[in-house]
C-alpha cells in the first residue's frame, strides 16, 4: 500500500506536468495508482476528444504502453498499474504516453487504425 501511495503521487505529479504541456487534457484525477486522464478538445468547452483518446489509447499500445479508454463520452484514459511499479516504470510509461500524445496532434494515427476499436 506505501509504494502504491507513494507511486501515485508520482504519476500525478508526472501526469499534470504533461497536462500544462498539452491542451488535449482536461482533467487528471484518481487515487493511488488508479488514475484517470480526461481528453478534451477544448479546457473551456470541456468537449469530449472521442476520437483523439481512441488514437492516444492505441498508439500508446503500439508504443508498448497497455490502457483502456472508459467513460459515459469515451474520453477517458484509464491507468491501472500494478501496486508494485517502480519509479523507473512509471517515468518510462508517462514518457511512452506523451509520445503517443504528440503523435496524435501532428496526425500520425489515422482515423482508419482506430476504426475497428472505437465503439459500442
Amino acid at each position: 500500500p506505501e509504494n502504491a501511495a507513494r507511486m501515485g503521487r508520482y504519476m500525478m505529479k508526472l501526469l499534470n506536468e504533461l497536462k500544462e504541456r498539452h491542451q488535449l487534457i482536461g482533467d487528471v484525477r484518481g487515487k493511488g495508482l488508479i488514475v484517470g486522464i480526461e481528453f478534451v478538445k477544448s479546457r473551456r468547452t470541456k468537449e469530449p476528444a472521442r476520437k483523439e483518446t481512441a488514437k492516444i489509447v492505441y498508439r500508446a499500445w503500439q508504443l508498448g504502453l497497455i490502457t483502456a479508454y472508459v467513460g459515459a463520452n469515451g474520453n477517458v484514459m484509464e491507468i491501472t498499474p500494478p501496486l508494485t511499479i517502480t519509479k523507473r516504470q512509471v517515468g518510462s510509461g508517462v514518457e511512452i504516453l506523451e509520445r503517443a500524445i504528440k503523435d496524435v496532434e501532428k496526425g500520425m494515427v489515422s482515423d482508419a487504425a482506430v476504426r475497428g476499436y472505437t465503439g459500442f
